[in-house]
């Protein structure tokens, strides 16, 4: 884990002139209060980013960036990161996780295909790591780890709330951060997101998102299920290209585009839908102690009832009723 010096850090802090205003995720004004030591935590997830380098921001009250970074960190093999720091508790924060520029960063792939496997893939692994192609087909497939450089990021903006908060960062936060031109306020933040919640029927705002890793050993709740099956039906609904960088940036200029998500493009049953289909695949393949019985009737139980709930507002056909497609020939 890298970071800046105390006294860096220390300086760059004391330079804030941090006011009040809208708290990210939370609303109202903030009482901003000076820390000590404490602890900072989060997590990347488009899928799950593994030893990506996060990169986290000040901004000052004027809303402007520190030009150097106040915290850096490394992510675990689950996509998390945490660490001591002196940040003000209600610290405005612009926080990105990019893969290192020598490729040895790894995502899951929790899309219906994160696109090839590199040439060089087998320079990149660890002595005792398998090929990531489980199936040899030379696709990344659902479920299957691919590497990435320092060209696949994703941000978020958000208030640092202390050590029992940890900051979320995912496909959905990077497409609201990436649609302002200047520094949101915690309000302009909660907009988006409560537009955003409402619209894929998600349990919970984007920036209160669990990360979804399929891992033996550690079991997966129903809304960390859902939620993430319908930010990756979102993608799959409303971008085109097979390279995930390029679906990302697609994603955000359609976001960008139409804020408010009212566009007829936009159909909720539709994301619905996409998120039913990808999710039998994470159903299928998943062992009963990452996702029991139990968990996986109540997922396919949540999103039918999501789906025909938007579908009879839409007036559209349910997922159900959809004609079948044929499968696709490689």
């Amino acid at each position: 884990m890298n970071r800046l010096s105390k006294l860096s850090i220390s300086v760059a802090l004391s330079a804030l002139l941090i006011g009040c205003g809208g708290g990210g995720g939370g609303g109202g004004d903030v009482t901003v209060v000076p820390s000590e030591e404490t602890e900072i935590s989060g997590s990347a997830s488009k899928g799950v980013i593994a030893n990506g380098k996060v990169t986290i921001w000040a901004v000052t009250s004027s809303g402007e960036l520190i030009e150097s970074p106040i915290e850096e960190f490394i992510t675990s093999e689950e996509g998390t990161f945490s660490g001591p720091t002196n940040l003000y508790l209600g610290q405005m924060l612009y926080i990105e996780v990019r893969g290192l520029p020598s490729g040895t960063t790894k995502m899951y792939c929790d899309y219906p295909s994160c696109g090839v496997f590199s040439a060089n893939v087998e320079s990149l692994l660890g002595d005792d790591e398998e090929h990531p192609d489980t199936n040899s087909n030379g696709l990344v497939d659902f479920g299957e780890w691919f590497f990435i450089d320092d060209t696949t990021f994703i941000s978020t903006y958000a208030r640092f709330k202390g050590p029992t908060a940890p900051i979320r960062v995912n496909l959905l936060t990077h497409m609201v951060s990436q649609s302002f031109t200047s520094i949101p306020s915690g309000s302009d933040l909660n907009g988006a997101y409560e537009i955003i919640q409402k619209k894929l029927g998600l349990s919970v705002e984007p920036d209160e998102m669990l990360p979804l890793l399929v891992k033996t050993g550690e079991s997966l709740t129903r809304p960390q299920i859902v939620d993430n099956m319908l930010m990756q039906g979102m993608l799959t609904e409303l971008t085109t290209n097979p390279n995930m960088n390029f679906a990302i940036e697609e994603l955000v200029s359609f976001y960008k585009a139409d804020p408010t998500l009212e566009s007829s493009a936009v159909a909720s049953s539709a994301i619905s839908a996409s998120a039913i289909a990808l999710t039998q695949r994470l159903i299928d393949s998943a062992p009963n102690n990452v996702i029991s019985d139990g968990v996986k009737f109540s997922v396919a139980g949540n999103l039918e009832d999501i789906n025909t709930a938007f579908a009879a507002e839409e007036k559209r056909l349910t997922a159900s009723e959809l004609p079948m497609l044929p499968p696709n020939i490689l």
